[in-house]
């Protein structure tokens, strides 16, 4: 089971947090301009969000730093 979830637009994230990573799988169960899509990011669990590279994703795959995820 994720430890949290977030539901947005079209996808839906699942997050899993250790003491050492964060990771997150991004997906749509529906098309999205034609298109499915799955995303997956991994960060050090340290990692400050005010650096998270945001702007080398492709497709939107954040980490939940706050309280928008569902615990």
């Amino acid at each position: 089971m994720p430890d949290k979830t977030l539901e947005m637009f079209n996808t839906k994230r699942l997050q899993w947090e250790t003491d050492e990573k964060k990771f997150a799988i991004n997906y749509s169960d529906t098309l999205v301009d034609g298109e499915f899509i799955i995303g997956l990011t991994i960060v050090k669990a340290d990692i400050d969000p005010k650096e998270f590279p945001i702007n080398n994703i492709v497709y939107e795959s954040e980490i939940c730093f706050d309280a928008k995820c569902k615990k």
